[in-house]
């Protein structure tokens, strides 16, 4: 399938020179301060298994969405491509490492949230959502290993199909996830 999102790695201009910084994460402070004026580039990741009709969710506990949710998080400036970026969110929440080339692009969407993990106060993210289909050793592995500081601890994932999302009032970018990987 030809993808429909591009990674532009180099600047034109000095196409030899590596865009990097020493400083790929704000402070918690600034990053505060960013939430607070711009709107935010993340990534998530909708977990499959093959032979499945359902989506693997994690139960967050904390803002934006303390609820069940896709597993991701920001793009970190030194993450050369959207895929890049995907594989180290789900190397920090869930401690397993998953080839870029894996992750299938299947929507961008912009969020408007009433409240932040960082605090009371509203924010945006635009983000870039990846299909990512995992066999059930890396769905297992991913179950026990997410990190606690954002998501329930012992809760795993759950498997959801449609009708469960619509039955439990999940987001409604869930469902629309659902329907793009599972077309009727």
């Amino acid at each position: 399938m030809e993808t429909r999102h591009f990674s532009y790695r180099y600047d034109p201009a000095e196409p030899a020179q590596e865009i990097k910084t020493d400083r790929p994460r704000l402070s918690d402070s600034a990053y505060e301060e960013t939430l607070r004026s711009t709107v935010i580039s993340c990534v998530d990741i909708a977990l499959t298994v093959p032979g499945d009709t359902a989506l693997w969710l994690a139960q967050r506990i904390v803002h934006p969405h303390p609820r069940p949710w896709v597993l991701g998080g920001r793009i970190n400036f030194n993450d050369d491509t959207l895929e890049i970026a995907a594989a180290a969110c789900l190397k920090r929440e869930a401690a397993i490492i998953i080839d870029p080339t894996r992750f299938d692009f299947l929507l961008v969407a912009l969020y408007a949230w009433h409240q932040t993990k960082q605090g009371d106060f509203p924010c945006k993210n635009l983000v870039t959502t990846f299909h990512l289909e995992i066999t059930t050793e890396e769905r297992d592995h991913i179950a026990s290993a997410l990190v606690e500081s954002e998501y329930l601890v012992g809760a795993g994932l759950e498997r959801y199909e449609r009708a469960r999302l619509i039955e439990e009032n999940c987001h409604d970018a869930l469902v629309r996830m659902y329907d793009l990987i599972y077309p009727n």
